[in-house]
C-alpha cells in the first residue's frame, strides 16, 4: 500500500492506495471528498492521473479514471530521482526551525510524511542536524537535504502518521486546487 495526494477544487488531502485497476482505484481517505468531485490523483514520485469519486463508503472511496492508466508507468520505481518520494500537501503554514543557538520562523511550501519544504533557509547548510516545531503537528528532528537561495528540503527523522498529517492539514489554506493542475 502507497500513499497519494486529491487534489480537488478546493482542498488538498492524503489517502492510502488499496486496490487499483487501470480503469479506477479504492482509496482509504483521511480528507473530505464527494460524490461526483473531479480529484487529481498524484502518486508517489509526482505521477498524476484525473478522476471523478463515483461512492464513498465510511472512510473508503472507489474513484474512476478520466482515461485508463498505465500500471507499469504509474507504480514503477525504477525512475531515477525522486520516484520515491511521498505525496506533498502544498499547504499554507509556518514552522520554527532551530539550528546551533539560532531559532527561525520559516513558511512552509510543501510536506510530506517523511519531509517538508521550506521558504526563508537561507542560513541553513546542506548536511545539518536541525530541530523543527510546526505547532500543533509535530516537533521533530531533521537533516537539510538539499537547498537552492533560501528554499531547503528537510527530512525528519520520524516520519509522520499519514492519518495525523492529514488531520492537521485539513483546517490549513493550500496552495493549489484542481483548477490549478494542467489537465482540465
Amino acid at each position: 500500500m502507497q500513499s497519494a495526494r486529491l487534489i480537488g477544487e478546493k482542498s488538498q488531502s492524503l489517502c492510502i492506495v488499496r486496490d487499483v485497476s487501470e480503469t479506477g482505484m479504492k482509496v482509504r481517505l483521511f480528507g473530505t471528498v464527494a460524490v461526483d468531485d473531479r480529484v487529481c490523483v498524484e502518486f508517489k514520485g509526482g505521477r498524476t492521473v484525473f478522476a471523478s469519486v463515483k461512492w464513498i463508503e465510511d472512510r473508503f472511496a472507489g474513484l474512476a479514471f478520466e482515461t485508463p492508466i498505465d500500471l507499469q508507468k504509474i507504480f514503477d520505481t525504477a525512475q531515477p530521482e525522486y520516484s520515491y518520494r511521498a505525496p506533498r500537501l502544498e499547504i499554507d503554514a509556518t514552522a520554527t526551525v532551530t539550528f546551533g543557538r539560532a531559532k527561525l520562523p520559516m513558511t512552509i511550501l510543501d510536506i510530506s510524511t517523511s519531509g517538508i519544504k521550506l521558504l526563508g533557509g537561507d542560513a541553513l547548510i546542506r548536511g545539518e542536524d536541525v530541530t523543527i516545531d510546526i505547532e500543533g503537528l509535530v516537533r521533530s528532528n531533521a537533516v537539510v537535504k538539499w537547498k537552492a537561495s533560501d528554499l531547503v528540503g528537510l527530512e525528519l527523522e520520524h516520519p509522520i502518521p499519514v492519518e495525523r498529517l492529514a488531520d492537521w492539514a485539513s483546517s490549513r489554506e493550500f496552495r493549489r486546487s484542481l483548477s490549478d493542475m494542467v489537465s482540465i
